[in-house]
Formats: C-alpha cells, structure tokens, sequence
C-alpha cells in the first residue's frame, strides 16, 4: 500500500497547486439508511452468515439510488 499512498500524495500535490483542496474524514456508512443496512449485511457475511436475498438488477439499483439522491 506504500507506493499506492505515494502515488496519492503526488496526485494531491498536483491538484492543491491548481486550487484548494480539503479532505475529510467521513465514517463509512453514516446515516444512511441504505448504507446501514449493507453494513450489516456485510457484517453477516464476514462471520459467515448466509443471505437468501438475491442480487439486484439494473432497475432497482437504479431505483435505489434515485431514492437515496431524493433524500
């Protein structure tokens, strides 16, 4: 992971001296609902658990963020 933080410091470098750039920490998931729910999800399957839900299809991926940017 070195080389890849080098590379993202020169690529920070570069973009600061072009204009004004600030990073912030966010913690993953906050507050989103949907988001929260996938983390726990996650949590499952990292322990093992099974999921009977399926995968989504293109429309209700769609469907799902157009609900998300609405919020």
């Amino acid at each position: 992971n070195r080389e890849m933080a080098e590379r993202l410091r020169a690529l920070l470098c570069t973009v600061r001296a072009q204009r004004p750039l600030q990073l912030r920490y966010v913690k993953g998931h906050s507050g989103s609902r949907g988001n929260e729910r996938a983390d726990l999800l996650a949590a499952k399957g990292a322990r093992g658990a099974y999921s009977a839900q399926g995968r989504w299809g293109r429309a209700e991926r769609a469907a799902a963020a157009a609900a998300e940017a609405a919020k």
